[in-house]
């Protein structure tokens, strides 16, 4: 048989998009899940979700995050608004 490979996650972003991306990153069929980092630049609004969900750690730069070898996938839970796209 196989064994499953753990697909380790960070996530930028604390909103609400954030809380439902790990919910659904839980529910994966046929996939060992890793919640490992957590980065907002409300370190408070991290640290909720990361004991929320599970998150390993929460963090407020998202450059370490990037550097981390141990992180997978990348998910971001960003807030688009046209007015940051004319700055």
């Amino acid at each position: 048989m196989f064994q499953k490979k753990t697909v380790t996650i960070g996530t930028i972003g604390a909103g609400y998009a954030a809380g439902l991306h790990a919910s659904g990153f839980q529910r994966v069929c046929g996939l060992e899940i890793r919640l490992k980092t957590i980065c907002d630049v409300r370190l408070d609004a991290a640290e909720k979700v990361k004991d929320s969900f599970g998150y390993e750690q929460a963090i407020s730069d998202y450059e370490e995050m990037l550097s981390d070898p141990e992180i997978d996938v990348i998910d971001i839970c960003l807030l688009y608004t046209s007015d940051a796209a004319d700055d």
